[in-house]
């Protein structure tokens, strides 16, 4: 069940400012859209679906992992103030 307090929350944290009417209003919008939802999930049969990592078929490319560019160091670095050994240094900012 979501409540008045729940929904004042979620207006919080997207910077929604709801009145208390709204509120109650989505409070009701809300619960009613959850528990449609959760009527609908008891009355599928599910046995036997596997679970799906996406809504499409299929499989995601993948690269082989391999340097291309690159073992310039002093390229790389050489537009900073500060650096050693070929990395990147800053200074210290608190004691």
């Amino acid at each position: 069940m979501i409540d008045k307090t729940i929904i004042h929350e979620m207006a919080n944290w997207v910077r929604l400012r709801l009145t208390p009417e709204e509120e109650e209003s989505m409070a009701k919008e809300f619960s009613e859209t959850l528990k449609w939802i959760n009527d609908e999930m008891i009355t599928k049969e599910l046995e036997g679906v596997k679970p799906m990592p996406s809504v499409i078929e299929g499989t995601i490319p993948s690269f082989e992992d391999k340097v291309t560019d690159g073992n310039y160091p002093e390229t790389v670095t050489s537009c900073s103030e500060h650096t050693v050994d070929g990395f990147f240094t800053v200074p210290k900012m608190v004691e």
